[in-house]
């Protein structure tokens, strides 16, 4: 907003930004003064300055109004990028890494932070140029984490928050019986596996004999079979997460 008076009248009055004509007001009647009042749109991050030039149309040189300081900082852009694991991700090891893309004229801080049930997790914070965090060594259990930017003008934004799930133990198989080699066995008898199994996320439980898979269900806990032959057996066991 910039007033002009002038005992003559102005004819013209200038918004300068950063020293070039923004916006120009001219009059169309002698004798009276002139008031500007505008937006200015689409102006670029960092400090500008603003003033207003006033002519009468008799003086060669304009007036100039006081020469004013002004600075531009928007919301901080920031986003994970690949290769951060997508949300709701299921990871059989106990590492993944998080990477940052941000644009900020003004960068103060960038903070990662990782939370379980329990709350905070991990909080780490770089002030320089790294964009990359490398979690390693993550306990089995469902995990949230985001990063935030923080600028030196008191601007803060953040990414969405993504869900991660890490499961990288195997499957706990206890078989106990058959134990070890079989002394003695009559044929034509059924033979009864006896097993247990332990597993946060279990998903298929099945025992391998004769080159031939069986599907068990895991919390029977036994099984009985026909023998065909003197053959070793080996019971196996997955989880939702291919451990």
């Amino acid at each position: 907003n910039c007033n002009s008076n002038d005992t003559i009248g102005v004819i013209k009055l200038d918004l300068l930004i950063d020293g070039i004509v923004n916006y120009t007001l001219t009059n169309s009647t002698a004798g009276e003064n002139l008031s500007l009042n505008t937006n200015v749109p689409n102006l670029s991050e960092g400090v500008h300055t603003w003033n207003c030039n006033a002519n009468n149309g008799i003086v060669s040189s304009n007036g100039t109004g006081a020469l004013r300081t002004f600075e531009i900082n928007t919301t901080p852009n920031i986003e994970l990028t690949n290769p951060t694991p997508s949300d709701s991700i299921n990871l059989n090891v106990p590492r993944f890494r998080i990477n940052i893309s941000l644009t900020e004229t003004y960068f103060k801080n960038l903070t990662f932070e990782l939370f379980n049930s329990s709350g905070i997790f991990n909080r780490t914070t770089y002030t320089d140029t790294t964009r990359i965090i490398n979690y390693t060594n993550i306990p089995d259990g469902t995990y949230t984490y985001n990063a935030t930017i923080y600028t030196t003008t008191n601007q803060k934004n953040s990414t969405n928050t993504r869900t991660i799930s890490i499961d990288s133990s195997n499957p706990i198989i206890n078989v106990t019986s058959p134990n070890g080699a079989i002394n003695y066995y009559k044929k034509g008898n059924n033979l009864t596996l006896n097993w247990s199994v332990s597993d946060d996320n279990l998903e298929t439980c099945w025992y391998e004999y004769n080159s031939t898979n069986t599907t068990l269900t895991c919390g029977d806990n036994n099984f009985s079979f026909l023998p065909t032959s003197q053959l070793n057996l080996t019971f196996y066991a997955n989880d939702t997460y291919a451990n």
